[in-house]
């Protein structure tokens, strides 16, 4: 019932009123839908594997829903053994009979019929029942010899199988550097380079300079990973543990990224310690959590060094060792990590073992130049309250309207206890008395393990006073 094939069908009935025009119920519902009123004085319905009788001939009807409308439905002449197959086994053009079949059928099926490879295997099921001599396409030219050939190709394409070996690149390229490049590394991959094999694969994983295009990234990476490739091992690996756009393989993701671990990948080791220490995809693994996040920090990685680092600052899982943990914390820091950079600054400022107001104020300079606002807030709070440099209410002011700007509370309540308040002292000996008090509950109820209810109520009191205030613990 496509337009085009149908739009002529209240004419031809109004020039030819006594004709039958045969159809399923879908048919004539679509004939009312598209064309409106009852315009049709003698109709026929029929349903699959029904047979009309012509006399000479006999039809029988095959109904094919979504091949591709959902009232398709085919029709087998079985004296003449013609198989009047809708749009199945069309193809583009009209007046090209001598040519190749095989590549425009290939591109209207594609274009046309491609994702009803369901429907198309029925229908090709149905079909094997039937002795056909012709195929009569509705596009596209009559089929009458080696007719095992369409049969055959339209069985791959509707199964999604593989007409011939080989990997589809596709691409898009304005200038034409990327088609360039992609041309260059698919020639080097065939060729059996691995890191051609490896950067194609994870062109095609990312899909950023090329369509995504999860078989063609997978097809290559597993061809670099036969080439004990580190880089493809972690890729792949990485992508097994995600789970993300393939089907989630712990136990091949944990033996791809433990190869290139030992090959000296810094990421396939961070990213496996991290699953080991977190213990949610895979078991966790305290011990070799920690073997591999050194092997990973040893190779300068930061995130690797930043959790150290706070590994070794908290000492739960690992003896604690402030020392130790500010190494690891200082090199991450170097590289322009914030997270560890903010940690670094609080253990330099809080903790008396390697307590050094100005490695705190460097360290907390770098988290704030990358992005920290609770850096920046701390920042505004060491020049406000003076107790181990000079204070600096311009430098304080400047940090702690950077923070509020960034969405810190803290610094926002900050700013606002001080404008209330009218005064620096006031502010300061507000937030230094409530800080001291939450500090001695805390602690009375850190050391009995467990509180009265009404120490609880007391420092949820004092807390909500600090946020008030402006006051992090």
């Amino acid at each position: 019932m496509e337009p085009d094939h149908s739009a002529g069908i209240a004419e031809f009935s109004a020039a030819y009123p006594d004709a039958v025009i045969v159809g399923n119920d879908k048919t004539f519902t679509m004939i009312k839908n598209f064309y409106g009123g009852d315009f049709i004085k003698n109709s026929l319905p029929v349903k699959n594997g029904d047979t009309l009788s012509l006399g000479e001939h006999e039809l029988n009807f095959v109904f094919a829903p979504m091949v591709h409308w959902p009232e398709v439905m085919m029709t087998y002449d079985a004296k003449d053994k013609v198989f009047f197959s809708a749009d199945a086994f069309g193809k583009f053009g009209a007046l090209d009979a001598d040519e190749d079949w095989a590549c425009e059928a290939r591109r209207y099926y594609f274009g046309i019929v491609g994702k009803y490879g369901g429907p198309v295997q029925t229908l090709l099921k149905k079909a094997a029942g039937l002795d056909i001599a012709v195929i009569c396409p509705l596009h596209g030219p009559v089929l009458s010899e080696n007719l095992g050939y369409y049969l055959n190709l339209y069985d791959i394409w509707s199964s999604y199988g593989v007409e011939s070996e080989g990997v589809c690149i596709a691409y898009t390229s304005v200038y034409g550097n990327t088609k360039k490049a992609v041309e260059y590394l698919s020639r080097s991959a065939k060729q059996g380079y691995t890191v051609a094999k490896y950067m194609l694969g994870k062109l095609y994983l990312k899909g950023e300079d090329v369509p995504k295009q999860m078989l063609h990234a997978l097809h290559w990476l597993e061809s670099a990973v036969k080439d004990d490739n580190p880089y493809a091992e972690y890729l792949l690996g990485k992508t097994f543990l995600k789970g993300e756009d393939v089907e989630r393989d712990t136990e091949r993701a944990e033996s791809l990224l433990s190869r290139s671990a030992e090959q000296g990948n810094k990421y396939a080791a961070y990213t496996l310690g991290k699953a080991y220490l977190d213990g949610d995809v895979l078991a966790q693994n305290i011990d070799e959590a920690v073997r591999l996040l050194n092997l990973s920090a040893s190779k300068n990685f930061a995130p690797a060094q930043f959790i150290l680092g706070r590994l070794l600052y908290k000492g739960e899982v690992i003896p604690k060792d402030i020392k130790k943990a500010v190494e690891w914390l200082d090199r991450a820091a170097a590289q322009k990590n914030p997270y560890a950079a903010y940690l670094a600054g609080k253990i330099y400022l809080t903790e008396d073992e390697v307590k050094n107001i100005q490695k705190a104020i460097r360290s907390f300079k770098i988290a704030a130049e990358n992005g920290n606002d609770y850096a920046e807030y701390q920042l505004g709070k060491i020049y406000l309250y003076g107790k181990d440099i000079p204070r600096d209410t311009d430098k304080a002011m400047y940090y702690l309207h950077l923070a509020a700007e960034h969405g810190n509370q803290y610094a926002a309540q900050l700013l606002h206890s001080i404008r209330v308040n009218g005064n620096w002292t006031a502010a300061l000996a507000s937030l230094r008395l409530l800080g001291h008090i939450a500090r001695i509950i805390k602690n009375r109820i850190e050391d009995k393990r467990k509180g009265s209810g009404t120490d609880r109520k007391l420092l949820r009191k004092i807390e909500e006073k600090k946020q008030a205030q402006g006051l992090k613990q």
